[in-house]
């Protein structure tokens, strides 16, 4: 499932704008060639064409663009903050096991439908691969991964996964006052197990919320983000994908000229449209974490 584009028609004044171009140029052509004090070569007058050539297919790249803002969510997309080396893409009608843990948003709360921006992707990455994802969500309401820790190891034994999805929502920790270096360092662990134990790591960043607008409260999560996207980075591993939807999100939001209000249940959690949105701004980046050609299994896969 992607967002569609509308059928929203290019700008009509694409090519008034290019015929008005055309005519300055024809005016200053005339205008330098007609002087009588003939101080320009034909070098330099093939320069200045070559230059109000270029100035014109700027004007129609920058219509061209303007005419396809908000037509594509694709255009949208905020960059991945790194990009090891794809993974092969696990060959159609086989099986990967993903366990995703953080706290209440990662669970799903308030998604009506669906299970939560997580499951959600994952089943959008499934029905376009053909590939299936067994989803195991063990994220518990209230919990960081310094409350999790204790749990931690006996869940990954217990599922197995070939992918762990590390996705914390931060406003659990802000609230206790967790130092962000104790979070670093708890989240480190988690990368760390994961790769000993042969499991591919995605780092996902949490949807935004109410709270990630909302004065002192916002300012930490984005605090809490980078610093969890830092730790990730700090492993230099082929292994470890990082996903920033947080930041992906808001720029939608913004380009968009939309009210994260539409998309919030209350002022921690994403309503059942806000899970869809960041689903579909998070399923095309999890793709791009596989590659196309010489198809086979992640470490352990069925």
């Amino acid at each position: 499932m992607r967002f569609v584009k509308s059928e929203k028609k290019p700008h009509d004044h694409r090519w008034r704008w290019r015929n008005q171009a055309t005519d300055e140029h024809e005016k200053v052509d005339r205008h330098l060639v007609g002087k009588r004090h003939g101080i320009l070569t034909r070098s330099s007058l093939r320069s200045l064409t070559i230059l109000l050539i270029l100035m014109l297919v700027g004007i129609g790249s920058w219509d061209w663009m303007h005419g396809q803002q908000g037509l594509s969510w694709m255009s949208l997309r905020a960059s991945r903050v790194n990009q090891p080396m794809p993974m092969s893409l696990p060959k159609p009608g086989s099986s990967v096991r993903v366990m995703a843990i953080g706290g209440s948003v990662a669970l799903g709360w308030d998604d009506k439908t669906g299970g939560g921006y997580l499951q959600r992707a994952f089943a959008l990455l499934s029905s376009q691969q053909g590939v299936k994802y067994n989803f195991f969500n063990k994220s518990v309401e209230g919990d960081g991964p310094g409350k999790f820790a204790p749990q931690y190891p006996k869940v990954l034994q217990a599922v197995r996964p070939n992918i762990l999805v590390i996705s914390w929502g931060m406003l659990d920790d802000i609230a206790r006052h967790t130092p962000v270096s104790v979070f670093q360092a708890d989240v480190h662990q988690e990368i760390a197990k994961a790769l000993s134990s042969g499991i591919k790591v995605f780092v996902i960043t949490p949807p935004v919320t109410v709270a990630s607008y909302s004065g002192q409260e916002g300012v930490s999560e984005t605090k809490f983000v980078d610093a969890e996207m830092n730790t990730a980075r700090q492993f230099h591993s082929p292994s470890v994908y990082i996903f920033d939807l947080f930041d992906q999100m808001k720029a939608y939001l913004q380009q968009n000229h939309l009210s994260y209000r539409t998309y919030a249940a209350d002022g921690w959690h994403p309503n059942t449209a806000g899970h869809i949105l960041a689903a579909h701004l998070l399923a095309p980046d999890l793709a791009h974490a596989f590659a196309t050609a010489n198809p086979t299994l992640p470490k352990g896969a069925q």
